[in-house]
């Protein structure tokens, strides 16, 4: 079968960019490199089954990361820009070296491959602290209209195995004992040639490309409502719903905990109090917290005081300068908080198997807002809002006991 689906792919590669448009949708590209946002640009990246290397070379161009791509397509490779290495192997045992890569990606691959040995080929290949995103084509959004959907893969790619739902897939990452950060399904809208859908570069028979063509002729107009399949103008419109999980490489035994330091940075302007709150406006591992109120933050790094990553934090999200502290007590190492301290507002907020230690300080700060450095919206914010803003708006958990013991403080 392998073999079988070499040549298939062999034939695919020449127009393989032209006729796969729908690898290449804005959105999808985003949320499978959103854990990207957290690495230099020196991290090293794998695309595991990566064809033309469309998606790495996309990053490439934007961050300069190094990327390797894996396919087992050699014609695939040949189409792969120089600037991204490539490797022709199955994706069932690659021939590099263990922990290799900080990030991996594999997108619409597990259906042709042993999905057990893939998985712990990732797992064998990702570093310590790396990320790894896969991403499924899943039947999570065709219910009602499942066995239409089947037949239709089935004509299309018989090669393929089925995958399922986007429960089957999490089930089978979980066996690997990798540590599921976020599980999410997004639907993509597309539309594509109706020749092109058809044929697939030769490798659809024409009695299958018939019997497809009387499908999409005869679709009765509810199941068109509802699985976006339709002609216009010659070309197909369809949905399609991706299973899209992020993962790290390991499910710690033991607890982890990260420091985190937030800051409540304030100012006195005619005779009222402000303090800097912001938006998140990226998602990564925590999609939920989208648009949600925050403090200016960041973990601690390796080496770091508390007050050398409130300043690096808060300059690298606002662009504003620390430069002291309003608390009585100077505070330097993990070492000198005391969780009852009554000048330190701490937390500690355990959420989907990640624990933080939150260490609130209260700072000063000059210069203005650079926005947009990391997506956030920093913003003064006057105290006497805060309560009834807690109230009513979302906030990230981890700041909300801060920001009431911070209101209890200033009275």
């Amino acid at each position: 079968m392998m073999n079988d689906i070499k040549k298939q792919f062999q034939k695919r590669a020449s127009d393989y960019n032209s006729y796969t448009k729908w690898l290449k949708d804005e959105e999808l590209f985003r949320l499978c490199t959103l854990p990207l946002r957290d690495y230099p640009n020196n991290a090293k990246c794998l695309d595991i089954g990566g064809g033309t290397g469309w998606l790495a070379y996309k990053d490439y161009k934007e961050s300069g990361r190094k990327w390797t791509v894996v396919d087992i397509s050699e014609d695939m490779g040949n189409i792969v820009p120089n600037e991204i290495e490539f490797i022709c192997s199955k994706a069932e045992s690659i021939p590099l070296p263990d922990e290799s890569f900080d990030f991996i990606i594999i997108r619409s691959v597990l259906e042709y491959t042993e999905v057990d040995k893939v998985l712990l080929e990732v797992k064998r290949l990702l570093k310590e602290e790396g990320y790894f995103v896969l991403a499924q084509k899943v039947m999570d959004g065709y219910i009602t209209d499942i066995n239409l959907i089947l037949k239709l893969e089935q004509l299309r790619n018989p090669l393929k195995k089925n995958l399922g739902f986007m429960s089957n897939i999490n089930k089978s990452v979980s066996k690997t004992n990798l540590r599921i950060l976020n599980s999410r399904t997004y639907t993509q809208n597309y539309s594509i040639s109706y020749d092109k859908w058809l044929k697939r570069n030769g490798t659809i028979p024409e009695a299958n490309q018939k019997e497809l063509e009387n499908i999409i002729n005869n679709l009765e107009v509810d199941v068109s409502s509802r699985t976006g399949l339709k002609l216009i103008d010659n070309n197909l419109h369809s949905k399609l719903t991706w299973g899209i999980i992020t993962c790290h490489k390991n499910s710690y035994v033991n607890p982890r905990i990260n420091i985190v330091v937030s800051m409540i940075v304030e100012k006195t302007l005619n005779d009222k109090k402000y303090i800097v709150l912001q938006k998140r406006k990226y998602l990564y591992t925590e999609p939920h917290y989208y648009n949600v109120w925050e403090l200016p933050q960041g973990k601690v790094e390796k080496d770091e005081t508390i007050f050398e990553t409130a300043k690096r934090e808060l300059f690298e999200e606002t662009g504003l300068n620390l430069f002291g502290s309003l608390l009585p007590n100077s505070i330097e190492t993990i070492n000198d908080i005391t969780l009852n301290q009554s000048d330190v507002l701490t937390t500690v907020f355990a959420k989907g198997g990640m624990n933080y230690l939150g260490v609130c300080v209260l700072v000063k700060a000059e210069g203005e807002f650079e926005t947009g450095i990391q997506d956030t919206e920093p913003q003064w914010v006057e105290v006497g809002s805060l309560k009834n803003k807690l109230e009513n708006e979302r906030f990230f958990p981890l700041n909300i006991p801060m920001i009431k013991k911070y209101i209890e403080y200033v009275g």
